[in-house]
């Protein structure tokens, strides 16, 4: 994706035909909206543009339409959506296509998954004409990158905690992703400075990440400042075990870290392992090296003997959670 991304930019010309495929059918969209834009150059030509289905694609129209000289765009776009669905018989006729294609039209095929040994996909990779370009679903890192370029190219900055609570909420789907932005743009009007506090407006809390980062408070000795979320959380609404499960979540995730460097895998590596927040990095890390095995098994004693007084006690469920983030930030 950003070795095509990097053609785009540069300029270089567009091939007779290109194949977007995978599970990510937002991003594929996306890009093959920007090449019938491109291949168009700005004419108002719906005569140079038409498009098939894979399952129902009728050959003799298919082909026509790929021979056809433009009407009054330089290209004409002929896009065949579904391509994971073409009848073999007509992969083989589109392959020897390939070898001989019209100068004059871009063949744009979208579709899912197509496996390595799908003819489609062989005969375009292998294409001196073609380009095939594969979008698998983002996470982790490359959806954080994604989310901040998105936002960059329309002229937003963000505070540090905002890409890390957008990232549970949208891995995977860069189509839902896309909606959950622009109602973020729409709620920031002429602003273009996006807070923690702007993004949850708009997107909501999230156990994961109010889970997240309230242990962070609490395994970093910030009391004050974890007991201060614990109270904003509550007041909002998020359910007491619900919370307290996530917490303890983020302790066994330290101590999987803990576990995961003493076998001598790099930390790096560890932290891609065990899904942690890219910005967060270091802070977990200086979790594991900071806390003994010994300790977090308390900690997550603690943890249980809370829940339990949290079922069973009449104590008001904010003092029972108070006391659980003043024991645990004291000990870090």
């Amino acid at each position: 994706m950003g070795e095509l991304q990097g053609r785009l930019r540069s300029g270089e010309k567009l091939p007779a035909a290109v194949l977007l495929h995978g599970p990510d059918q937002g991003r594929i969209q996306k890009l093959a909206d920007r090449l019938k834009t491109l291949a168009l150059e700005g004419a108002d030509a719906d005569f140079d543009v038409e498009t098939f289905f894979g399952a129902e694609l009728d050959q003799e129209r298919f082909f026509s339409a790929c021979r056809s000289m433009p009407f009054m765009a330089p290209r004409r776009v002929v896009t065949v959506k579904n391509a994971d669905r073409i009848h073999p018989a007509i992969r083989k006729t589109i392959g020897d296509y390939l070898q001989d294609p019209s100068p004059d039209a871009l063949l744009i095929f979208t579709g899912e998954n197509l496996e390595a040994s799908n003819p489609l996909r062989k005969g375009m990779e292998k294409a001196k004409s073609g380009w095939s370009v594969p979008f698998y679903a983002m996470e982790g890192r490359d959806l954080a990158r994604w989310l901040r370029e998105t936002l960059q190219e329309g002229g937003y900055q963000t505070d540090p905690d905002v890409i890390p609570l957008l990232l549970p909420r949208l891995e995977g789907n860069s189509m839902a992703a896309e909606q959950e932005l622009e109602k973020l743009k729409l709620y920031m009007g002429k602003g273009r400075h996006i807070t923690l506090e702007d993004a949850l407006a708009v997107v909501g809390e999230t156990t994961e990440y109010s889970g997240f980062l309230l242990a962070r408070a609490m395994l970093d000795g910030e009391t004050g400042k974890a007991l201060a979320i614990l109270d904003r959380l509550l007041q909002g609404g998020l359910e007491a075990p619900m919370l307290l499960g996530a917490v303890t979540m983020k302790i066994r995730q330290i101590i999987r870290g803990k576990e995961l460097l003493e076998e001598g895998m790099n930390p790096k590596a560890v932290a891609r392992k065990l899904r942690v927040f890219w910005k967060e990095e270091q802070s977990f890390m200086r979790h594991c090296n900071r806390f003994s095995v010994t300790w977090l098994a308390r900690a997550l004693l603690e943890a249980m003997q809370t829940d339990l007084r949290l079922r069973e006690s009449r104590i008001p469920t904010e003092q029972v959670l108070g006391r659980f983030v003043m024991r645990l930030s004291k000990g870090g």
